[in-house]
């Protein structure tokens, strides 16, 4: 009885061809679907290649930024300290008599006086 239930009924020409060209429908739509997955599995890897380059670049122009931003803090710094250094020092001078518009227009005379005497 085993062997009655696994055995198949003979198919007529008609039916056997109908099942097999089905059978070969099938497999073409399956060829082809595994087709485009081979082509969608290339072009992922295509986009995930030019990701990992986009993300280099990234990578780079964000340290060249920090490298930047760096840069321009320590001048800005250096730049606060010399104005702080300016004002204090012009204080300074302003104070001793040594700075102020007044001496330094002395000053200048001074030089030009002593310059044209030692041109004769």
């Amino acid at each position: 009885m085993a062997e009655d239930a696994n055995a198949r009924p003979p198919h007529s020409p008609r039916t056997a061809g109908i099942i097999q060209h089905f059978e070969r429908l099938v497999r073409l739509h399956t060829d082809a679907l595994n087709e485009d997955v081979q082509v969608t599995n290339e072009r992922i890897g295509q986009l995930e290649t030019a990701q990992i380059v986009a993300n280099n670049t990234l990578t780079t122009l964000e340290q060249t930024l920090a490298a930047t931003n760096t840069s321009l803090a320590a001048i800005i710094t250096q730049l606060d300290r010399m104005e702080q250094f300016g004002c204090e020092g012009r204080q300074q001078g302003d104070n001793d008599g040594n700075g102020s518009i007044a001496s330094t227009t002395r000053d200048d005379d001074m030089e030009y006086s002593a310059d044209t005497e030692h041109d004769d």
